[in-house]
């Protein structure tokens, strides 16, 4: 950290690249949520590009900036609160919830709810602006496969072993 021949001063380097990386994580975290939750159902949907379906989460943006940003803000608020429960449960039970938290089984189960939630709010967002941004508007159920055809001697010889 030199400028020509005297030291910069650590304090200002790092009054520079702190909020330079604040600023750059948190942008990063806003293109994966936005990118994660509400891109690719836009993406799946319509199946097109995922620039098409930039392109109309823009349109969202332009028609509601207000909207965007308060999901946005809900989400990091709604985060913040469950990391704070899982922080303040892990304290009061000794580390003993962490550890539990730890085997992926007991992960997956125990949040469950809030990986849930996490992945419809997305969806839900997307609802609110018409049929048109509606994720399952166009879902169908899957064809059924064909039946089998039963032979004529399946039903009255059973299997021998």
């Amino acid at each position: 950290l030199r400028q020509g021949s005297e030291v910069f001063p650590l304090p200002i380097a790092l009054s520079i690249t702190v909020p330079l990386f604040l600023v750059w994580m948190l942008s990063a975290l806003v293109i994966h949520a936005l990118l994660t939750e509400l891109v690719v159902p836009l993406h799946y949907r319509d199946q097109r590009t995922v620039g098409a379906a930039w392109r109309r989460l823009a349109q969202i943006w332009h028609q509601a900036p207000g909207a965007v940003l308060g999901y946005l803000g809900m989400k990091i608020v709604l985060s913040l609160l469950i990391g704070a429960v899982v922080f303040v449960g892990g304290c009061l039970t000794c580390c003993c919830l962490w550890v539990l938290l730890a085997v992926p089984v007991v992960w997956a189960v125990v949040l469950l709810p809030v990986l849930l939630w996490s992945r419809l709010f997305g969806l839900e967002f997307l609802r609110q602006f018409g049929p048109a941004w509606d994720p399952w508007a166009t879902s169908t159920p899957p064809a059924l496969p064909p039946a089998v055809p039963a032979t004529a001697d399946q039903g009255s010889n059973p299997p021998t072993i």
